[in-house]
């Protein structure tokens, strides 16, 4: 999973919350951009994803609405 618009540098904590539960860290680039893997999350899971930054940064997204292929 990616993200963008963090403060540069900044940590990013992670929780992915449905079938399973999982948590990542991150570090945004300098240009706020983060990257970070949930192990056995698949993209059709109802999973809801939270990345909150050191700095106050926040998202929050549902991985199925944005990743799913399966129709």
């Amino acid at each position: 999973m990616q993200g963008t618009g963090f403060e540069p540098g900044e940590k990013v904590a992670l929780a992915a919350k449905g079938l399973e539960s999982s948590r990542a860290s991150a570090r945004a680039d300098t240009s706020g951009k983060f990257e970070a893997t949930f192990q056995g999350v698949r993209s059709c899971d109802s999973v809801t994803v939270v990345a909150v930054g050191a700095e106050g940064s926040r998202a929050q997204f549902n991985l199925s609405q944005i990743a799913c292929t399966d129709t």
